[in-house]
């Protein structure tokens, strides 16, 4: 992770903001460190650049044994264009709409979306999955300069309220406990002309 991603998170406890200590920097990233609330002093770890702000999460951990074992085959190369089609189709922003914008997904998985957007252009597309698949995503994408994983759920989220241009979820929200809440807090992330999709 960045530095700078400190600006648009807080911690999932008390919603303040938060501290890089003890960090192992790479590449100008925070490979290693431990991210401590101002207010309430809540430890949360940084490994392999990603966040880490839950253990785990019994409705989805299936997902990320799933991802990890079949980490890129999603992901569209020279021979198919699957992940963009379904994209196109479900939400259609292109990368004329996506150009220099920040993005979010909920539910990235081995990050085959966050792919698409990233290649279109925008500014910081983040991924969060409550599972341990961002550590596949983070194998994929993490070089990336636009590209950041989250480990979280979205029922405690790190991420502040009114940051992002646009936020999306393909095929995810229905396995939360409480999508209708789910699809809500989605809403939240995004500033007042935002998008959704």
């Amino acid at each position: 992770m960045k530095i700078e991603y400190l600006d648009f998170m807080c911690c999932p406890s008390c919603n303040s903001d938060l501290r890089i200590e003890s960090e192992s920097v790479e590449n100008d990233r925070i490979k290693e460190g431990t991210l401590v609330c101002l207010s309430c002093n809540k430890e949360y770890i940084v490994k392999n650049f990603i966040p880490r702000f839950i253990e785990t999460k019994e409705y989805a951990d299936s997902f990320g044994s799933q991802w990890n074992a079949f980490a890129n085959v999603q992901l569209d190369d020279k021979n198919t264009s699957e992940s963009s089609l379904r994209f196109d189709s479900e939400i259609g922003w292109d990368e004329k709409k996506l150009s220099g914008k920040s993005v979010i997904e909920i539910g990235s998985g081995a990050g085959r979306f966050v792919d698409v957007v990233s290649n279109r252009k925008a500014e910081l597309v983040v991924g969060i999955d409550v599972t341990s698949a961002v550590d596949a995503s983070q194998e994929n994408l993490g070089s990336r300069e636009n590209v950041f994983f989250v480990q979280a759920d979205i029922f405690n989220s790190p991420i502040k309220n009114y940051y992002f241009d646009f936020a999306y979820s393909v095929g995810v929200l229905h396995h939360t406990p409480d999508p209708q809440r789910a699809f809500e807090l989605m809403i939240d992330s995004v500033k007042d002309h935002g998008e959704v999709g």
